[in-house]
């Protein structure tokens, strides 16, 4: 029988997604990874799409140049949320499946999020630059304690920084062009 052949563009897969490779090696998948630790170029997928079943794909871009050099592709599962960088429609046509993961890295990017946010307002890159140099520069700097944050689109990402922005006593007012009342009522957003 036939192994189904898998081709992981996406990076650090391995690393991050150790189950998920055993379990499609255990149920007759042949795993083959990423070895730049980058995106492929449409010349590099190109000796690796011929007889390909399935793919986990990073950020490369999947489009019709690709797909025309795939015959067996049936499956895009964008390791990630952002589908942009896949032709949906191009895809459709040739009998390929999309799928992505809502929600897999929402904490990871409400996690940085606040990282930048303290980052921007206690001038952490600035002062880590000059303590490099050798220089202990005195810098007061700003709490968050008072101020108001503004979030751009009330998502599962938005709704995560929301609530771990709680314990900073901040006021936080959202955006959203479909906007969910009761749930921006319920982490105190406005």
């Amino acid at each position: 029988m036939r192994k189904w052949k898998i081709l992981v563009t996406a990076t650090n897969y391995s690393v991050l997604c150790a189950e998920a490779k055993r379990l499609l090696e255990e149920n007759g998948c042949e795993v083959i990874e990423n070895q730049l630790g980058r995106p492929h170029t449409f010349e590099e997928l190109k000796p690796l799409v011929a007889d390909i079943d399935g793919v986990i794909a990073g950020v490369d871009t999947w489009d019709e140049e690709v797909f025309k050099i795939a015959p067996k592709l049936k499956v895009i599962s964008r390791f990630g949320v952002g589908v942009d960088n896949i032709d949906l429609a191009k895809a459709r046509e040739y009998g390929i499946q999309v799928t992505n993961v809502p929600g897999g890295n929402a904490n990871a990017v409400a996690e940085l999020t606040i990282g930048l946010i303290l980052a921007i307002v206690r001038n952490i890159p600035a002062l880590h630059q000059s303590a490099q140099r050798g220089y202990w520069d005195r810098y007061v700097g700003t709490e968050l304690s008072g101020k108001t944050i503004g979030l751009l689109g009330f998502g599962n990402i938005a709704q995560m920084v929301a609530r771990k922005l709680q314990g900073f006593d901040v006021n936080m007012i959202a955006y959203d062009k479909y906007p969910n009342v009761e749930k921006a009522k319920e982490l105190n957003v406005a």
